[in-house]
């Protein structure tokens, strides 16, 4: 049988998870004891006793440890009494023994063995765990000790009693030996062994008061209670006010876990003495409330006991309530607006007590909305709670704005379920639903508007000749989240335009919205255009659906007197060219002309050069020519001037205009002037847009120019920027446009 066990044991520990457990060990220290020694089975593993003990593995060297049990893990948490090591046991099964020798308790009297234990419901009293002492090593005496809790419990602590009444003997090698002698296959352990002089140990008398509530002040009185440091009831710690040998005295200043406990007297840590008596905890107590639900100001009655202190009342985490009523065993309080669902707590004097249910507000509950943002329009499902308590609810976005509720509500397993559309003018804010039971919000809902984003704003004031053109200024505007295009609408006396072409301006512009919602970011030029002498002042308003009117402040002045007076203006036909001449009666601040043309007048003006003024101020006459050399064929063609000013403004002249003749030489590109000088161009006559190719040879044929140049369709006019890089000689200039090549010579002078 014994080598049956043996050979078995270590199986049986992992899959019967140690039936039974005796745990032998006492406290640490205690202030009033001398401690002899205190055996913890070491914190290293080594199955067997003897490479344990000759591995020095065990606390006590100088003992002698033997035996066919065990060292191993607690198969149960061995931290359930005060100062437990928490580390190795000894486990013994049936016909297994542990033995300690060589205990000096030489001189020593008053010696106690203590011990603490655990056990399983296999086991009745624990009594096949025998626990004997011998001073000769032949002849054993018993230990008796008190039963343990019936059942699986955690470890306790038990002080042994020698079987024969007397006392643990002084001798030079006192033995213990901890035996399994069950019938049954069960298993024993044991741990923390201490063996203490006990002749000054720490003793509780008496305590008063024996009850009361949160802040009571209770007076301990015993022996030996000089070192006490700290106190308890359970877990729950006492504030000690004061220590002495004979008394001790502590406040209770939380409540404790639970009504009834013994006090505990400890040192830090270290425990020094349990009251025999319990101390009862005096709290306050909800044994009832009437209705478990009610409406928002309803009056609800609380019966319970310790309730005359009653300070305040909450409904979850709700504000106080208004209390209409109190005594030491009813209260009755009103709902607050505030309330929600959950327990019930009211505040004392000599504590808190919580309703054992929870109370239940009648109101809606938003759970959830199906979004948090939405644009004008589009829908939101809200659900929840109490949403349809008599009938359809009314919903309200942010800015009081009414929703419509789309088709018809539901109610699924107690969730209410609301689809509405988000109303037109709707704020961002939180959505208040209202039933007969109340009002409540959801979280924060964003109404997404449309929104113009500017830039090259603000714009300068305008100055402008009367009828005349201001310079042109602009700014650029993007727009985001839109729900249609952008129109735009100038004030009076000002005139917009998407692209800066004379015939372009108007008095409104629109810019089309882009399948993601958006507006482009794009250029709008402004030009001021009086039509009377004053100043003027507007806005430039952008409007599109659901956008709030964004506005770009603009202001001009008419200047009255202009400072180039222009007399004359005339238009000449001859052979392949047209003289243009004018005449200025004065000049103030005048910078240049621009000579413009054009086929067809009704589309636009296309600059062809530009003409710097001979005096920029003057009060005589000052007369100018320009002749336009063109190829191609006849036709009407328009001419205008533009007069720029040094300050950027500028005005138009009239139109005039010649009938012009078919090209007579075969040659349709021409060069002028022609020996070349800085003004040099070359004419030629396009049928579209596109690229042309230039390219200047010397006579020996060696290439000393070539540019690709934009042309556009009817004459163009293109600088050639090479007089100061040519020897003085002929030259051949070509040029290949549509796929046709021409040529005409040129000459360096």
């Amino acid at each position: 049988m014994m080598q049956l066990y043996t050979f078995n044991r270590k199986r049986l520990l992992s899959t019967l998870l140690l039936q039974f457990i005796f745990l032998l060990g006492f406290a640490g220290q205690s202030f009033g004891q001398t401690q002899i020694f205190r055996e913890t089975m070491g914190t290293e593993v080594s199955d067997d006793i003897t490479i344990h003990e000759n591995q020095n593995r065990f606390d006590n060297d100088n003992f002698t440890m033997s035996g066919n049990a065990i060292v191993g893990f607690a198969s149960q948490d061995n931290a359930s009494y005060p100062n437990a090591s928490k580390g190795n046991i000894i486990s013994l099964y049936p016909e297994e023994f542990f033995q300690i020798d060589g205990i000096n308790t030489t001189n020593l009297t008053g010696l106690s063995l203590s011990v603490a234990m655990w056990r399983d419901s296999n086991v009745e009293t624990g009594s096949g765990l025998s626990i004997q002492f011998s001073t000769d090593g032949s002849n054993w005496q018993n230990f008796s000790f008190a039963n343990l809790t019936t059942g699986s419990t955690p470890w306790e602590e038990r002080v042994l009693t020698p079987g024969s009444g007397g006392s643990i003997p002084a001798v030079a090698n006192l033995r213990l030996r901890f035996s399994n002698n069950s019938n049954d296959f069960v298993a024993y352990e044991i741990d923390d062994i201490r063996l203490v002089n006990v002749s000054n140990e720490p003793t509780i008398t008496s305590f008063s008061p024996i009850s009361g509530p949160i802040n009571t002040i209770i007076t301990i009185l015993g022996s030996n209670l000089q070192n006490v440091n700290r106190a308890s009831l359970g877990t729950t710690q006492l504030t000690v006010i004061s220590s002495s040998a004979t008394e001790v005295k502590v406040q209770v200043t939380a409540a404790p876990s639970r009504a009834s406990q013994p006090i505990r007297l400890l040192n830090g840590s270290t425990l020094l003495v349990t009251s025999s008596a319990n101390f009862n905890f005096i709290r306050p107590t909800i044994t009832s409330m009437s209705p478990m639900g009610a409406l928002v100001g309803t009056e609800i009655v609380f019966i319970g006991t310790e309730l005359g202190t009653t300070s305040a009342v909450h409904f979850a985490a709700g504000a106080d309530a208004e209390i209409t009523f109190t005594s030491p065993t009813e209260i009755r309080a009103k709902v607050p607006a505030n309330a929600i669902s959950g327990q019930v707590q009211i505040i004392t004097a000599i504590g808190t007590a919580g309703s054992p249910q929870n109370f239940t507000v009648y109101r809606p509950i938003i759970n959830s909305i199906s979004s948090t943002s939405g644009r004008e329009g589009e829908t939101v499902i809200i659900r929840g709670t109490r949403l349809l308590i008599g009938g359809t609810p009314t919903i309200r976005f942010g800015g009081n704005t009414s929703a419509t509720i789309v088709g018809t509500p539901s109610s699924t397993d107690g969730i209410d379920q609301i689809t509405v559309t988000v109303p037109v003018g709707a704020q961002t804010g939180a959505i208040t639903l209202t039933t007969t039971e109340g009002s409540v919000q959801s979280g924060n809902f964003t109404v997404i508007r449309p929104a113009l984003t500017f830039t090259g704003t603000p714009l300068a004031k305008f100055e402008a000749f009367l009828n005349n053109s201001s310079a042109v200024q602009q700014y650029q505007v993007t727009g985001s989240n839109m729900n249609s295009g952008l129109s735009i609408t100038a004030p009076q006396h000002f005139e917009i335009a998407t692209t800066n072409s004379e015939v372009s301006f108007a008095g409104t512009a629109f810019i089309p919205m882009q399948a993601d919602n958006t507006i482009a970011l794009t250029t709008i030029f402004v030009r001021y255009k009086p039509t009377i002498t004053d100043t003027h002042t507007g806005n430039i308003s952008h409007i599109s659906s659901g956008l709030v009117t964004s506005n770009v402040i603009v202001q001009g002045v008419t200047i009255a007197k202009l400072p180039v007076e222009l007399i004359s203006f005339t238009a000449e036909q001859q052979r392949n060219s047209t003289l243009l001449k004018w005449a200025t009666a004065s000049e103030k601040d005048n910078a240049y002309f621009d000579v413009e043309m054009s086929d067809n007048a009704a589309e636009g003006f296309t600059k062809i050069d530009k003409v710097e003024s001979k005096v920029v101020n003057s009060n005589t006459l000052t007369k100018y020519t320009y002749k336009h050399l063109y190829a191609g064929k006849g036709g009407t063609r328009y001419y205008r001037l533009k007069q720029n000013d040094l300050n950027g403004m500028f005005k138009y002249s009239n139109v005039v205009s010649v009938e012009t003749q078919n090209e007579v030489s075969g040659n349709s590109v021409r060069v002028a002037p022609n020996p070349l000088n800085y003004s040099s161009k070359v004419y030629f006559t396009a049928a579209a847009s596109g690229k042309a190719t230039l390219r200047l040879t010397a006579i020996a044929g060696k290439q000393v120019y070539q540019k690709e140049v934009d042309v556009q369709a009817g004459e163009n006019g293109i600088q050639l920027p090479v007089y100061d890089t040519l020897k003085n000689g002929i030259y051949v200039l070509t040029i290949e446009v549509e796929g046709k090549r021409q040529q005409v010579k040129v000459v360096k002078q």
